[in-house]
């Protein structure tokens, strides 16, 4: 069961796409009869769970894809332990594979310029009860869409220091690890024809149905010092928009402006740990230090709802030789 608008409903039938109103016309009036349904002004949102049927296909044709790649590894001499790379990539995949969600497939039925479309097949809608008209079922499965487009840079740096030749003096030394991503574009094209929709730089449209930022890094910070280890990490990506692009085509003032981001998602953990003797090691940590928490009304971004987080453990080498 999922929460799923009605992209039909009188308060969502203008936040798609130009075929979006008539296409709930059509479908609204084969199923109920004419004059029932008048786009923009007749009420099909329960506002309750809809039945959600996840399954399989059989039907799935295999993907094809076209990648380019372009690297460059820098490690100067004169930085001794450092190491960086870039990946450039970009890829485009015909008959790509992907498991839209219920609201993605709610919303592609009446999106695109047709309603004989694989997405509309999974819909079932219902002529009775209070609501004549509004979605009963819908189905979500895996299936071929016409194309997927990605193109960005992959980054990581690493550096090791010995700190004893820093200072002088036993302070044990260091490791930095940062890996990161700039993210260009990233577009599906539901159907061969249509047009292709962007999702970069939004809370929607990641491979795991997440957000695609623009920019997005994770920065490991280690310090050994004798039987000590202390780890610090930050874990960032900038601020996505909460509506697609479509939707603020549509309606510009779908919100105030204030609500159209997400704010960064930036969360700090720390560990601390200590060697007590050859294979024993006790630790403890704090995730999300500053307590960074879910935006209003969304339990995901631009963190998790769990907040902060104290564990503590021992890890054990049972060596029996």
């Amino acid at each position: 069961y999922a929460f799923v608008d009605d992209p039909c409903d009188a308060d969502y039938v203008g936040q798609g796409t130009k075929y979006r109103s008539a296409n709930c016309q059509l479908i609204e009036n084969t199923l109920l009869g004419p004059g029932v349904y008048k786009a923009g002004k007749t009420n099909v949102q329960t506002d309750s769970t809809t039945p959600n049927l996840i399954g399989g296909n059989e039907g799935l044709r295999p993907e094809t894809a076209r990648t380019q790649t372009l690297g460059v590894v820098l490690q100067p001499d004169f930085i001794p332990g450092f190491v960086a790379t870039a990946d450039w990539y970009r890829v485009n995949i015909t008959d790509a594979i992907e498991a839209p969600d219920a609201q993605q497939v709610a919303n592609e039925c009446v999106d695109l310029s047709t309603i004989a479309n694989p997405y509309c097949a999974e819909i079932q809608r219902t002529a009775t009860g209070n609501f004549p008209g509004s979605i009963k079922q819908v189905t979500t499965r895996q299936i071929n869409v016409a194309s997927f487009f990605t193109q960005g840079i992959d980054f990581s740096a690493t550096y090791h220091a010995n700190l004893d030749d820093w200072f002088h003096s036993h302070l044990g030394n260091i490791d930095l690890h940062l890996i990161g991503n700039h993210l260009d574009t990233v577009s599906t094209t539901p159907l061969p024809g249509q047009a292709p929709i962007q999702s970069a730089n939004t809370a929607y449209g990641g491979v795991d149905g997440g957000a695609t930022p623009y920019w997005q890094f994770n920065l490991d910070a280690v310090w050994n010092y004798e039987a000590w280890s202390f780890d610090y990490n930050v874990d960032w990506y900038d601020g996505v928009l909460n509506f697609t692009r479509q939707q603020m085509y549509s309606e510009p003032n779908i919100v105030d402006k204030q609500f159209l981001h997400q704010p960064a998602h930036d969360v700090h953990s720390i560990q601390v740990g200590y060697d007590i003797r050859e294979g024993w090691n006790v630790y403890a940590g704090i995730n999300n230090v500053w307590y960074q928490k879910p935006s209003i009304g969304n339990n995901g971004l631009p963190t998790d709802p769990l907040g902060r987080f104290f564990y503590g453990g021992v890890k054990v080498d049972f060596n029996p030789f």
